[in-house]
């Protein structure tokens, strides 16, 4: 079978030409052409989970901040004085916008829970210092209003996200922490850092390796 799409880097247009680059835009998904993404396994396992990291993985967390202190920044943690300045927008969290690869990322994860029976929920995390007081709200209403029919789980902290693994459960997260300790706990886990057909290819060689 062949694979279209961000696993080859090309994409099928509504003329059924093959587009470069591996864009996937909103009129191919809502013309089915999602499942050329993947192989035609069909997956046999114990009731799975695919979690989804929030901040930086479908919100842009970075853009915000990137756009409020006026420098870029590739940290996966923020100098506290960065933090304090951050902390000036009580509702943050209400206010990101969407990763660019969010809609794409989100909509091929709902193909695998249809496909093959998983399931597909959020798993956040709140700061450590739970100095943003709105957080655990704005977190869920965001959820709401862009991708209403995944449920949201929390930590509630980063570093307790690992005891939210069952077995072969499969994390897809930005922080190198959270992944390392995922995979101690018996999960699988692919590090997102916006490259949408890296991420797929990562997720489905997982898939292919553990669950034929």
């Amino acid at each position: 079978m062949h694979l279209y799409g961000p696993l080859s880097g090309k994409t099928k247009s509504n003329t059924g030409q093959l587009n470069e680059g591996g864009k996937v835009t909103s009129l191919q998904l809502k013309m089915g052409l999602l499942p050329h993404f993947y192989h035609s396994n069909t997956y046999t396992m114990n009731k799975i989970t695919i979690y989804l990291d929030m901040d930086d993985v479908t919100a842009d967390f970075k853009a915000y901040a990137n756009k409020t202190l006026g420098k870029k920044t590739t940290d996966e943690r923020w100098p506290h004085e960065d933090w304090i300045r951050l902390r000036d927008n009580p509702h943050l969290y209400r206010d990101l916008d969407k990763t660019p690869e969010a809609d794409a990322l989100v909509e091929c994860c709902r193909y695998l829970r249809t496909k093959h029976g998983f399931d597909l929920k959020f798993l956040t995390a709140v700061p450590r210092g739970n100095d943003f007081h709105w957080a655990f709200y704005d977190k869920v209403m965001w959820a709401q209003q862009h991708f209403p029919d995944i449920p949201v789980m929390f930590g509630p902290f980063s570093h307790d996200k690992h005891v939210h693994c069952s077995d072969g459960d499969i994390l897809i997260d930005d922080r190198t922490s959270n992944c390392e300790e995922w995979r101690k706990a018996g999960g699988f886990a692919v590090q997102h850092r916006g490259d949408l057909s890296k991420t797929l290819k990562e997720l489905m060689d997982i898939l292919d390796e553990h669950f034929q």
